[in-house]
């Protein structure tokens, strides 16, 4: 039930697939090619897949909206410059469908490596190894790896491709019969670069109880997930979910889950009533995930969102109302899809940007025309706001600034984050 908390187009965090990126090239052919910025300036990094993207527009702007320099990115996928503190850097991709997309990065200080990932990288293939664990007399055995793939075993052998692991690999095997796991054995730092006997002792699973007090009535449900991290990524996960009565304000899940003491990432999804304009998560990266978890719903919570968010063309800004709440946000992302009906021909661009949070509304920059077309929406232009994300993380914008747009779940290492987007359609 998580939902993607992430504004380009590209896979969630954590995923092992990609899918092929479109054709992308800059808009603007007449700008010059980067070339490398003197020591304490501002770098951008375009890939797709992990590969380089060239071509792609970037206007550098100080703080005061003043073009410092308008360049494609090299055949690294590089674009550079000299930068003060608290300017901006936008990228212009064209997908080559008649389609821009404005990527603008705010606040960025000098010696910035800033990073634009249009598509996730896929992890470097691998040969298939061996692995042996121990068995229980089970019938059937799952191996939940912290990288590579789920697969499951009669014997406790597992033909395993070690996609994305660097050579080492965390591992929970859940053993049972007739689909139901009822016991566990977790091994970690297993070395996967050759064939390998794990060693390890299976154990019955527990059931931390997940409390949620002061549930407000703006919610219609709740769902909880705990997934068991290893160095290299999320092992074993479980989910489960109530719907809320009338005046229901306490409510206890459990996970079923390994007898472990490493750590865990609990998310809450705190789904909406009807009438509400946004949904929040709830995000802890919690020490042990053997431990029962706490949370008090209202004062988690951030400001709702009250007023639904409009663009206005006199301030460039995107603007929304918000409830008081106890917790505040520190870190906004926003996104508008504009619509240009013009002679001979229209077109139609998205814009995103990331910025610190310091008020309901974030301002885009005064981005100058590039090759004789302005980006900036005026009033004849179909303006729509297609996202708006606002979270409170543990270091504020700055934990986020060189690459503000992943998704903010696997993002969090350590610490309390609260996420809230808009809320879904309801059917």
């Amino acid at each position: 039930m998580k939902r993607a908390l992430f504004l380009l187009a590209a896979c969630g965090g954590g995923g092992h697939h990609t899918t092929d990126a479109p054709p992308y090239d800059a808009p603007a052919d007449t700008l010059p090619t980067s070339a490398d910025a003197a020591q304490g300036g501002i770098t951008l990094r375009v890939l797709s897949g992990g590969d380089p993207v060239p071509n792609v527009a970037t206007i550098f702007l100080d703080a005061q909206d003043k073009q410092v320099a308008a360049v494609t990115t090299d055949q690294t996928g590089t674009a550079a410059a000299t930068l003060t503190a608290g300017g901006t850097v936008t990228a212009i991709v064209h997908e080559g469908t008649g389609l821009d997309h404005l990527t603008t990065f705010t606040g960025v200080q000098p010696g910035d490596v800033l990073l634009l990932e249009l598509q996730p990288a896929g992890p470097a293939a691998a040969m298939v190894v061996n692995l042996t664990f121990p068995t229980n007399g089970s019938q059937a055995y799952t191996l939940f790896p912290s990288c590579g793939d789920q697969i499951g075993s009669t014997d406790g052998t597992f033909q395993f491709r070690p996609l994305g692991c660097g050579g080492t690999a965390d591992f929970v095997v859940g053993a049972g019969a007739g689909g139901t796991i009822s016991s566990f054995l977790v091994a970690m730092g297993v070395n996967v670069g050759s064939d390998a006997v794990v060693a390890g002792t299976f154990a019955p699973p527990i059931t931390p109880a997940y409390n949620y007090t002061a549930i407000p009535s703006t919610l219609s449900a709740l769902s909880n997930r705990a997934a068991i991290l290893g160095h290299n990524g999320e092992m074993y996960a479980q989910s489960s979910s109530v719907t809320l009565a009338t005046n229901q304000t306490t409510a206890t899940l459990h996970e079923t889950i390994p007898t472990t003491m490493t750590p865990a990432l609990v998310t809450t999804n705190l789904w909406p009533q009807p009438n509400e304009l946004g949904q929040q998560l709830v995000v802890d990266a919690v020490a042990d995930a053997s431990a029962d978890y706490n949370l008090d719903v209202t004062q988690a919570m951030l400001p709702r969102y009250i007023t639904a968010p409009a663009y206005d063309v006199v301030t460039r800004s995107i603007g929304w109302g918000e409830a008081p709440a106890t917790a505040q946000s520190n870190v906004v992302r926003a996104q508008i899809h504009v619509n240009r009906d013009d002679v001979p021909a229209g077109r139609s661009w998205t814009w995103t940007i990331a910025a610190p949070k310091n008020a309901a509304s974030v301002t885009f920059p005064a981005l100058p025309a590039v090759d004789g077309f302005s980006f900036i929406p005026i009033a004849t232009d179909t303006v729509v706001v297609s996202d708006l994300t606002t979270a409170l993380f543990p270091g504020g914008f700055d934990a986020l600034r060189t690459s503000p747009f992943r998704d903010l779940v696997p993002a969090l290492t350590s610490g309390h984050a609260v996420i809230e987007t808009l809320a879904p359609p309801q059917l």
